[in-house]
Formats: structure tokens, sequence, C-alpha cells
């Protein structure tokens, strides 16, 4: 009975959602890229006027001083690579937007101790097609417990890259 006992605590502690690492890096920014357009496109530089400075610091919450962002094109598709704060740390997040909306979301590096979750599938798909009304995410995103901090972090990522391609795009309001 001890041995059941044991074998079953085991298992449930292999399956459990937190046996996982929360801390790595899970892609490299030209693996992303090759994920997105099948191999890797050249830096372009978007030069950033105050207002879209601004829009950034809203969008972010946080000032955003920057005078330019750096994304990759190809097509009517736009990757962008940010690092924001979770709860202490920098999380690395590679979007790619296209004029439908947001095409892919990953977590290339996860540096905080709790909140991994955000890195996981159901989590991010539930960005993709998301796009902007009135510099806001058009569809409800669900949180996950003991990760609110990195959900936002996420969710403001989303938000500054969907506003950054349509300023590159020339679809801004």
């Amino acid at each position: 009975m001890l041995k059941k006992l044991s074998l079953l605590l085991s298992v449930m502690l292999l399956w459990s959602p937190q046996s996982y690492s929360q801390k790595g890096d899970f892609m490299s920014v030209p693996e992303f890229a090759e994920q997105v357009f099948g191999d890797i496109s050249p830096w372009q530089t978007l030069w950033l006027n105050n207002d879209q400075k601004s829009q950034l610091s809203d969008a972010l919450n946080r000032p955003f001083r920057q005078l330019r962002l750096r994304y990759m094109q190809e097509s009517e598709t736009t990757l962008w690579i940010f690092d924001e704060i979770g709860k202490e740390l920098p999380i690395t997040i590679g979007l790619a937007v296209n004029d439908q909306g947001i095409a892919a979301l990953q977590i290339l590096t996860y540096r905080e101790s709790r909140g991994g979750e955000v890195r996981m599938a159901a989590f991010r798909e539930q960005f993709l097609g998301a796009s902007l009304i009135e510099d806001e995410l058009d569809q409800p995103i669900d949180g996950i417990t003991g990760a609110t901090m990195s959900v936002w972090t996420v969710k403001r990522a989303a938000t500054a890259a969907l506003l950054c391609h349509q300023w590159v795009r020339g679809n801004a309001r």
C-alpha cells in the first residue's frame, strides 16, 4: 500500500504544472524569425516621434524614452521583440503581427521564479488574431492565477507590437 501511495505521489508531482522550470531561454530571436518567416529577414528601424513615444508609454504603462525600435518585416508581417518587466525581471517576448492582427507570440526568455505559465501554448493562443480598438486589445485574454503580472506584461507587449505595426504599415489612425 505504501509503495502504491509513493508511486501515485511521484506521478502527481511529475505531471503538476509547477514541475517544469519557470526560468529559461526557450527560443532565440533567430529561431523565432525562422519560425515566422522561414528565414531571417534583415533588421529595420522604426524612428519614433514624440506622439508615438507617448502612445508606447501608455501601452507599456511606463515611460518610453527610446528613439527607435528594431523590427523585421516580410510582406505584410512585422516581427517585434520586447523586453518588459514582469514582477521584478524582464520577460523577452517575440511577436509577429500582420494586417489581420497578432500572427504569433512566443516567450523567448523568462527570468521570473513564478508565472512562467504565460509561455504555455494555451495561454499564448488567446492572442492570435487580436488587433486594437482604441489602443486596447479587441479580444479578452484570460488570466492565470499566480501569474497576474506576467499576464499583464504580455498583454502590454502585444498592444505595443500592434501599435508599432500600424505605424510601419501606415495604418495608424
